[in-house]
């Protein structure tokens, strides 16, 4: 078997360079949709394989070793992947149907890319889940990628309520985590219960955001709060579905 070709990454990581040179002089606006069309497939081959660029350098050894990996082995084995997660997605009984668009995350730094634009139908705000799991948001689209505000960045904010309609709002914390709060003190929390969106701020409604980890409450001050456990790690998944209004 064959390694994954080099010459390819190193071509990638050119064109990524000269992306983000025309991003700040806009020398390269009319050809940006065609490079993005090229780079994205060798985009998503990265990402899943070695869990982004910023993951190649801590995985030296694997690449030095004796693991080897084709392209075509990637490619079928993220298509086995995308099929069962198409598969469960079409199970969730959403409010009513709705279109989505299947797009694969290329890269997270603080927001999740995706290869799919807004020559793909893509919109912003549109909700972005995995199952009847909240991924995020569209906050910004270029022809052929969006970007992804996850539930665990500090501007998410996202209008949430449990099970037992405990209304409260879901802002991210640096580190991975999210939090569940200003939840009036004497609303009920309970540990382990589904925390989801209201349909506010262009969220879809009762998508599951996490569940409740632990309750944090003080007497003297009129609201409480809890730690939410994401349910999916976003930085491992590989199909999304956008969701169109």
């Amino acid at each position: 078997m064959k390694p994954l070709p080099i010459k390819q990454f190193i071509l990638f990581l050119i064109i990524i360079g000269l992306l983000i040179l025309g991003e700040r002089t806009g020398l390269l606006l009319p050809i940006r949709g065609t490079l993005e069309r090229l780079t994205s497939p060798i985009a998503f081959i990265i990402f899943q394989t070695f869990g982004g660029v910023s993951s190649i350098a801590s995985n030296k050894k694997l690449i030095d070793g004796d693991r080897e990996i084709t392209t075509l082995n990637v490619k079928v084995a993220m298509l086995e992947k995308e099929n069962e997660s198409l598969r469960r997605q079409l199970e969730v009984p959403f409010e009513k149907k709705r279109s989505m668009i299947v797009a694969h995350p290329i890269a997270f730094d603080r927001y999740l890319t995706i290869d799919k634009g807004a020559d793909d139908g893509v919109k912003i705000e549109a909700t972005v889940v995995s199952g009847d799991v909240l991924i995020g948001k569209i906050i910004r689209t270029t022809p052929h990628t969006s970007s992804v505000i996850v539930p665990t960045d500090p501007e998410s904010q996202i209008p949430a309520w449990t099970t037992k309609l405990t209304r409260g709002e879901v802002k991210g914390e640096f580190g991975n985590t999210s939090i569940f709060g200003k939840v009036l003190q004497g609303e009920p929390l309970e540990e382990n219960e589904p925390v989801m969106t209201t349909g506010e701020r262009g969220y879809m409604q009762n998508i599951v955001i996490g569940t409740i980890a632990a309750i944090q409450s003080e007497s003297r001050d009129p609201f409480k709060k809890a730690i939410l456990q994401i349910p999916i790690d976003t930085h491992k998944i590989t199909t999304v579905f956008v969701v169109l209004p």
